[in-house]
């Protein structure tokens, strides 16, 4: 009896250490995810800062660090998939390509070094990323393209065209990590489908969904995108079982009506 007691003793013992420890360590995992995703940010503007003062060779090791760490991270732990991961990589490589050429280009080094900026900020701040500030330049230069439009302005917006499409390209990386594919193609189809129009008058159109789809995409649901770029798909699943619940309510009303009738005569 009292091996017995002794048994119990310790098994409890053991349940207590265990919902006491493993709930603490699953936390603390967590959170040195979080501050690990902090860091990397934190990295990317600074290489950001390097580049702006032309500073290449602290860039470059700034870089390399941030490199190292994101490889030898554990990135199962982050429940990302294979499309993100591959997607923070390529940044990587791009800049780093960038930064070794042998000539330096500092705007499209600029560009390279902002868009790993935005990607990883996106993914440490996904509440409120960094690339929504985009917002208002982008309403701004679709206003006056729409503005050029209507005075007949081709070489204005040709030059707005070029201007919001490299927006759009900037800020790509943190859409994809933070909005769904489904989402990100649908824009890269009617990005794509206003640069193929060969008259540039025709574009309006195009523009103009894309000026109706700029509030949603940075600030809404993923629905609130739909009801844009697909109205049809737009409609909830439960808004389609209503109707035909409806439908099918309707149709037994009416076979019931019919039965009344047929007995009603029969009767008579």
């Amino acid at each position: 009896m009292e091996g017995v007691k002794v048994m119990i003793a310790r098994l409890i013992g053991f349940l207590f250490l265990f919902s006491t420890f493993i709930p603490a360590s699953i936390v603390y995992a967590e959170s040195s995810i979080e501050q690990l995703s902090e860091n990397w940010s934190m990295q990317a503007t600074q290489i950001v800062e390097w580049v702006e003062q032309e500073k290449w060779l602290e860039a470059k090791e700034q870089l390399a660090k941030l490199a190292k760490e994101f490889s030898q991270s554990d990135l199962a732990k982050k429940d990302w998939d294979v499309q993100e991961i591959q997607l923070l990589s390529s940044v990587i490589l791009q800049l780093d390509r960038k930064l070794n050429q042998v000539s330096p280009d500092k705007e499209s080094i600029q560009f390279a070094a902002k868009q790993l900026q935005l990607a990883f900020d996106a993914i440490s701040h996904p509440h409120q990323p960094l690339w929504q500030q985009m917002y208002q330049p982008l309403v701004s230069k679709l206003s006056h393209y729409q503005e050029a439009n209507r005075q007949g302005d081709k070489e204005k917006m040709n030059q707005l065209w070029k201007e919001i499409k490299r927006d759009f390209q900037l800020i790509r990386p943190g859409l994809v990590l933070s909005k769904s594919p489904y989402t990100v193609a649908k824009i890269d189809s009617l990005i794509n489908a206003i640069e193929k129009t060969p008259n540039i008058k025709d574009r309006s159109g195009g523009i103009d969904q894309l000026f109706t789809l700029i509030r949603p995409l940075f600030f809404g649901s993923e629905k609130d995108v739909l009801a844009v770029v697909d109205p049809i798909e737009a409609f909830s699943l439960e808004l389609m079982i209503i109707v035909i619940c409806l439908f099918m309510l309707l149709v037994l009303t009416y076979v019931s009506w019919r039965k009344y009738q047929g007995r009603r005569k029969h009767v008579a």
